[in-house]
């Protein structure tokens, strides 16, 4: 029988996911340093986390979930950006925001690796 080990970034893709998945049920916004802190890991890292989720919200077609976390310093969305107005973030936020996404669940890691790689 073959063990499966998740590594921490892993394991951080995964608490960030049900985590803007809970932010989007609450209409919150998180910063870069809040999800760090959260997650332990520091911001310049989170990017590595986000991308994964983001790439597998633009595959299933889901509004990308990324935007609820923006840069601390500028109050902008950083990844999760990619193929939305700037102007219309706020319209973004709002499809996130009604999105069933506990209905959704939490996919498999494998699922994020996939996305990520494609």
């Amino acid at each position: 029988m073959t063990k499966f080990q998740m590594t921490i970034s892993d394991v951080q893709v995964m608490q960030t996911w049900t985590l803007l998945m809970c932010a989007a049920r609450d209409r919150k916004i998180y910063t870069d340093e809040e999800l760090g802190k959260i997650i332990n890991a520091i911001p310049v890292n989170v990017v590595d986390i986000l991308r994964p989720i983001m790439k597998f919200c633009e595959k299933k077609e889901y509004p990308k979930l990324t935007i609820l976390i923006v840069n601390a310093n500028t109050r902008l969305p950083g990844i999760g950006l990619r193929g939305i107005d700037k102007t219309k973030i706020g319209e973004e936020t709002e499809k996130i925001y009604e999105y069933p996404w506990l209905s959704v669940g939490v996919p498999d890691i494998n699922d994020f690796k996939k996305a990520d790689k494609e």
